[in-house]
């Protein structure tokens, strides 16, 4: 796997706000990505996974997606990087 680290911001650009959120407060969680979704603001949820996997138990961005669009009226998209 490759990384990329891009250690200044363009000029004039806001910093990001990033949040570690445990999966008891997803409910939470939906709500506030509806709410800046309201605002026309931009939330990037991010998963470890693009499909689930029998071997482990982490989060898939298809079944996230999926959970994320019947919760909320927000407009919302799915973006992989595989």
């Amino acid at each position: 796997m490759e990384v990329s680290e891009l250690p200044l911001q363009a000029r004039g650009r806001k910093p990001i706000d990033t949040r570690t959120i445990s999966l008891g407060r997803i409910e939470e969680v939906v709500e506030a990505v509806g709410r800046a979704g309201g605002k026309r603001r931009r939330a990037y949820w991010i998963c470890p996974l693009i499909e689930e996997s029998e071997i482990v138990d982490l989060a898939a961005a298809e079944a996230r997606y999926e959970f994320l669009r019947k919760r909320s009226a927000s407009a919302s998209g799915l973006c992989t990087g595989g």
